[in-house]
C-alpha cells in the first residue's frame, strides 16, 4: 500500500498546486484583465478541475473495476502528469489562455477523480469498519499532506518575492516526480498486467440511493473545507493582487494541522466502539459554533495565530466528519462495481459542492457587497447535511448505526450490498 499512498499524495499535490499558487497564476497568465473578471475566471477554472473528478471516477473507475485498481493507479499519475506540464508551459495573456486554462485543469480533475476512487476502496478493504479508520486516515493524509506541500511552496515563493512566472517551474518540478512515480508503479505492479478480467454483472442504476449516500455523507461537507482553503485565504489575494507572505502561511499551517488531525482521531475512533451517526452530527454542530469567528477573523482581520487556531479547529471537525463516512460507505456496494460506483458518488459531491463553492462565495460576494455572505451558504449546506442524516439513519440504519459487516469478505457474497445482510456487530 505504500506505493498507492504516495502516488495519492503526488496526484493530490499536482491538482493542489493550482490552487495554492492560484494568486501567482492569475497575475502571470491573466495581469491585463481586471482584478474583479481575473478572480471569476480563477475559481471557475478551479471548479472545472473538480468537475472532471466524476467524469473520471465513472469512466476511468469502470475501467479500474473491470481490469483491476493496479492498472487504474499507474495511468492516473501518469494523466495528471501530463495536464501539470502542459499548464507550466501556457502562454501569457494569449487569446485562448482561459480556455486552455480550464482544459488543463479538468484534465487535471479527470485523472485525480479515478486515483481517488482506486484509493478509497484499497483503503477500505480491511476486516472492520472500526479497523478501516486506519487506513482512511493514512489515504486521506497522504492527500491532505500533498496539498500542504504545494502551500508550502507557495509560501516559499511569497516569501522571496521571486517573480510571478517563477510558479512554472513548481509546476514542471511537481510533474517530474509524478512521472518518477508512474514509472515506479509500472515497474511494482508489472506481475498484475496478465490478471483475469472480471466482467461487471452488476448495473450502477441499481445502486443510485447508495450513491447519493456518498455525495451526502462526503460531498456536503467537503464545501466546508475548500471553503477555508479556496475562498478564504485566496479571494483578497486575488483581488489586490498582493501576494501576502502571511496568508500562504496561514494556509500551510491550516493544511498541515489538518493531516495530523486525521491521524489523531483516527487512532481515537479505532481505539473502541462508536455510533458513527453521533460523531457525525457533533461535527456539523462544530462547524456551526466556529462558522462565525471563522469569518470575522477573515472580514474583520486577526492576528494570525488565532486564524490559524480557529481554521484548525474548524477543518478538524470536517475531517472527522469524513473519516467516519468513507470508512463504511464503500461497503454499501458489490466489489464488482466499487471504485465506479464509490467514486462517482464521492466526486460528484467533492466536486458540485466543494469545488463550487468558491465560486459560488465569489458570485454571492459580489451580488450581496458584503464579505459574510458566503458563511450563510455554509450554514445552508450544514443544515441540509443534518437533515440528510437524519433521513439516511432511517433509510440504512446498518450504515449509521454501529451494525456493520465483521468480515464482509469470508462472510457475505461480494454481489450484495451491506443493509441487505443480516445485522452484525463489528466488534
Amino acid at each position: 500500500m505504500a506505493i498507492t499512498y504516495i502516488g495519492n499524495f503526488i496526484d493530490f499535490l499536482e491538482f493542489g498546486l493550482f490552487t495554492a499558487l492560484l494568486p501567482f497564476i492569475s497575475k502571470d497568465l491573466l495581469g491585463l484583465y481586471d482584478p474583479q473578471v481575473r478572480a471569476e475566471f480563477c475559481y471557475l477554472a478551479v471548479f472545472a478541475g473538480f468537475l472532471g473528478r466524476p467524469v473520471g471516477a465513472y469512466f476511468l473507475g469502470k475501467f479500474g473495476d473491470l481490469y483491476g485498481s493496479q492498472r487504474l493507479l499507474v495511468f492516473s499519475v501518469l494523466g495528471i502528469s501530463v495536464a501539470s506540464m502542459i499548464l507550466a508551459f501556457l502562454p501569457t495573456n494569449n487569446y485562448y489562455v482561459i480556455e486552455m486554462i480550464i482544459l488543463c485543469r479538468f484534465l487535471q480533475g479527470l485523472f485525480t477523480g479515478a486515483e481517488y476512487s482506486a484509493v478509497v476502496v484499497s483503503a477500505t478493504q480491511t476486516a472492520t469498519v472500526r479497523s478501516s479508520y486506519r487506513s482512511v486516515a493514512l489515504m486521506t493524509a497522504s492527500g491532505v499532506l500533498g496539498v500542504s506541500v504545494a502551500q508550502f511552496m507557495a509560501f516559499l515563493l511569497s516569501l522571496f518575492h521571486l517573480e510571478n512566472f517563477t510558479w512554472r517551474y513548481a509546476f514542471v518540478f511537481v510533474s517530474m516526480i509524478g512521472f518518477c512515480t508512474f514509472l515506479k508503479r509500472a515497474l511494482s505492479y508489472k506481475k498484475d498486467w496478465v490478471s483475469v478480467i472480471r466482467p461487471e454483472v452488476i448495473p450502477l442504476r441499481n445502486y443510485i440511493p447508495e450513491i447519493f449516500s456518498c455525495i451526502i455523507l462526503v460531498g456536503l461537507v467537503n464545501a466546508m473545507f475548500y471553503l477555508v482553503n479556496t475562498f478564504v485565504n485566496t479571494y483578497k489575494m486575488i483581488i489586490s493582487s498582493n501576494l501576502a507572505t502571511s496568508q500562504f502561511l496561514l494556509n500551510f499551517i491550516t493544511t498541515s494541522c489538518f493531516a495530523l488531525s486525521i491521524w489523531l482521531w483516527s487512532i481515537y475512533l479505532s481505539s473502541r466502539d462508536h455510533q458513527p451517526f453521533k460523531i457525525m452530527q457533533c461535527s456539523l454542530l462544530s462547524m456551526v459554533l466556529l462558522l462565525g469567528p471563522l469569518f470575522y477573523a477573515y472580514v474583520e482581520g486577526t492576528p494570525l495565530w488565532i486564524s490559524a487556531i480557529i481554521q484548525v479547529v474548524f477543518i478538524s471537525g470536517i475531517q472527522l466528519f469524513t473519516v467516519v463516512g468513507i470508512s463504511f460507505v464503500p461497503r454499501l456496494f458489490p466489489a464488482s462495481i466499487r471504485i465506479q460506483a464509490c467514486g462517482l458518488g464521492f466526486n460528484l459531491g467533492i466536486s458540485l459542492l466543494g469545488g463550487g463553492f468558491p465560486y459560488l462565495s465569489l458570485k454571492l460576494t459580489e451580488k450581496t457587497h458584503s464579505l459574510y455572505a458566503p458563511a450563510f451558504a455554509a450554514l445552508s449546506v450544514i443544515f441540509v447535511g443534518y437533515l440528510s442524516l437524519r433521513v439516511l439513519r432511517k433509510r440504512y440504519p446498518e450504515m449509521l448505526g454501529i451494525k456493520c459487516s465483521p468480515i464482509e469478505d469470508e462472510f457475505i457474497d461480494e454481489n450484495k450490498p451491506l443493509e441487505k445482510i443480516s445485522k452484525r456487530s463489528y466488534k
